[in-house]
């Protein structure tokens, strides 16, 4: 450390020695980062799955089976708790809507369970995949209102900007039990967004 007292005059003293008397004195103290072996610059953390989180991405969903054919946008809302870096349970509130091929509007509300887990780490870049479990909500002009049970899963992928800041991107498949007649039908939701844990 460089200290300089308040006449200019200027004297070196290791920090490791450095007492409250040295610190009495000076009117100012420097710490130089170029002088013998320099101060080690240490890179950022690496993403931290680790404890809460919440995630929110926005984007499509399309659906061509019997009972729909259409298009719209679709959202996830998630809130949870990672117990290890790479697994993790949340939340989930995944709303689409849109119109069918007869330009009728629809909707699908999903509440569920989501496990996530990111088994693969390079760089920045974190993949993982993902599967659901619990309720479908859905109206359409076929078969009005009515819900089911729903299971799905997918793939993620996440950017990380900091430690606790990623860039998300998903492909969700999801078959719920609403479909006419009591059978299942499929939609894959595609979106972007969000994660903060």
């Amino acid at each position: 450390v460089h200290l300089k007292d308040a006449s200019g005059s200027e004297r070196e003293v290791p920090l490791a020695l450095l007492t409250p008397a040295d610190v009495a004195t000076a009117a100012q103290a420097v710490v130089m980062d170029d002088e013998g072996w320099g101060m080690m610059r240490l890179g950022r953390r690496p993403l931290d799955h680790k404890g809460f989180a919440f995630k929110m991405d926005l984007g499509g969903l399309y659906s061509s089976t019997s009972s729909l054919s259409g298009s719209g946008f679709g959202t996830n809302i998630q809130f949870g708790y990672f117990p290890h870096r790479t697994f993790g349970l949340l939340g989930t509130w995944a709303f689409a809507g849109g119109s069918d091929a007869n330009g009728d509007s629809f909707y699908r509300n999903n509440l569920a369970l989501e496990a996530q887990v990111f088994p693969v780490s390079v760089w920045r870049l974190h993949l993982g995949g993902f599967g659901h479990g619990g309720t479908q909500y859905a109206n359409d002009a076929l078969s009005g209102t009515r819900q089911g049970a729903a299971f799905g899963g997918g793939l993620i992928l996440e950017l990380a900007l900091t430690t606790r800041l990623a860039l998300t991107a998903r492909a969700d498949y999801t078959s719920a039990h609403v479909a006419p007649g009591g059978g299942w039908a499929g939609t894959q939701m595609f979106t972007a967004g969000v994660a903060i844990y």
